[in-house]
């Protein structure tokens, strides 16, 4: 008996001292639409220096390809495939330019990727304003609308059963 509970301590030592596997020490976010989230910050190193930029990565998906269906279905086709950051699946990363998402005039781009791998599975945005501001970063003023707009479309997506997108990123590939 002694062994049993000193192997149940152990077990849940563990588990509560690991790392968050998605880069962030706060526990994810759960959304009025039910979406599990956390936002990351990581670097991008250019030739010239190294910034920052915050990702959204959704983890209430079936596919990390979730946020490029999602966007393809609400937005039509991308305007430019980069590799994607996480190299793990065969998805590239997916760029939308020049969007107005609040119908309002204010132009936006919007990175896709994702993560499928046994130790992450995400699905990932990226969102950035015509002035070049990051939108996910914590002080960028309508940060709460872009995150509850595309939160929503994305819970929207996960009833679609529409299957174009797969066709059409197969043959845009």
């Amino acid at each position: 008996m002694r062994s049993i509970i000193l192997l149940c301590l152990t077990f849940s030592f563990f588990c509560c001292s690991q790392k968050n596997q998605y880069g962030t020490k706060k526990a994810p976010v759960i959304n009025k639409y039910q979406q599990k989230y956390s936002i990351t910050t990581f670097p991008i190193v250019t030739t010239k220096d190294t910034t920052s930029i915050n990702e959204i990565r959704f983890f209430t998906i079936k596919s990390c390809a979730d946020t490029h269906k999602m966007m393809y279905e609400n937005y039509g086709l991308w305007t430019n495939k980069l590799d994607s950051e996480y190299l793990t699946h065969s998805f590239p990363r997916l760029v939308w330019s020049d969007l107005d998402l609040f119908g309002d005039g204010q132009l936006f781009s919007v990175i896709t990727d994702g993560k499928e791998s046994k130790d992450a599975y995400f699905a990932s945005l990226i969102i950035v304003g015509s002035d070049n501001k990051d939108c996910l970063h914590k002080n960028y003023p309508n940060r709460e609308k872009i995150i509850q707009l595309l939160s929503k479309k994305l819970f929207e997506n996960n009833f679609s059963i529409n299957q174009s997108f797969y066709q059409i990123l197969r043959t845009q590939s």
